[in-house]
């Protein structure tokens, strides 16, 4: 297969000291410490990855403003997708300022954590998805399996809406849910402006499991994504240095790399490494090495 700068598409900086990282819980204290560039930078060089795109880990405007003053020093982090409140009646200020800054790239859905993800389709938030969708802003989606049919109502109802889903979907992992999992998740790869994160897995087996188990089959999970979506709408995500609490860096990469190495298909080697992630973040307009 060809050489190429490869980008990781989905993995997070934080600071433990601002303070808004409520959802790590007691089970997490492995990873409640600082991670920054220059701690992730020996797994680019080792992978032979260009860069990122740092995404945003708490629901705050602080969080993101810290990530872009971070981008604006460091030429590995391509992009940042950072947090807006739905709810904002101001999120159009917000917005404009933030595009007006060149490695914003778009804003994540923390639909996850919303009891009612519905509430996202009306009021103000429904304003801000029209404007998203007019203005062809990138928007990052985060769901549970069981809200997967949350993110079928939504591109049903905005279907221009430039929409990349975080970690699959989050797949349980558990062969007695892959069916409806796959169901939902080819649903959703019928709309032509869906991409796909192939990343979190590792996470998503140890919480099901107990344990990361290194021999652990994800190649059923990463073939239906790459079957329905294609080779131009996936791309490779680390989920850094989450991933950490189920496994290393170089365990996550290897898993997609032994994969492609048994589908032997350049265009979809070359896609879900770099390519597509640029197409999708806008990345020719922020680096001319993407």
């Amino acid at each position: 297969m060809p050489e190429l700068k490869r980008i990781d598409a989905h993995q997070h900086y934080w600071r433990i000291a601002r303070g808004d990282y409520d959802w790590m819980t007691a089970d997490m204290r492995s990873i409640r410490r600082d991670y920054l560039p220059e701690d992730l930078m020996p797994s680019l060089i080792k992978h032979n990855f260009s860069g990122s795109i740092a995404v945003q880990a708490a629901a705050t405007y602080e969080e993101t403003n810290f990530l872009l003053d971070l981008a604006a020093s460091d030429s590995t982090i391509l992009g940042v997708v950072g947090w807006v409140d739905p709810y904002d009646e101001q999120w159009m200020t917000r917005i404009e300022a933030y595009r007006r800054i060149p490695k914003w790239r778009g804003y994540r859905l923390m639909v996850e954590y919303l009891d009612n993800p519905y509430s996202l389709l009306e009021g103000t938030s429904k304003e801000l998805l029209i404007y998203s969708s007019l203005e062809n802003i990138s928007i990052d989606i985060l769901v549970r399996c069981d809200q997967l049919s949350f993110v079928l109502d939504l591109i049903d109802r905005f279907p221009n809406l430039r929409v990349i889903l975080d970690h699959m979907g989050k797949p349980t992992m558990k062969p007695e849910d892959f069916s409806r999992w796959a169901e939902c998740i080819k649903q959703i790869s019928s709309n032509k402006r869906v991409y796909v994160k192939i990343s979190g897995m590792v996470t998503e087996a140890k919480r099901s499991y107990g344990c990361y188990m290194p021999d652990f089959d994800f190649h059923p999970y990463i073939d239906h994504v790459v079957d329905v979506f294609g080779p131009r709408r996936v791309v490779f995500g680390s989920d850094w240095p989450v991933c950490l609490l189920a496994t290393g860096y170089s365990e996550v990469v290897e898993i997609v790399e032994r994969y492609l190495q048994s589908r032997m298909d350049a265009s979809l080697w070359e896609g879900l490494w770099g390519t597509n992630a640029a197409e999708f973040y806008g990345l020719q307009r922020v680096s001319g090495d993407v």
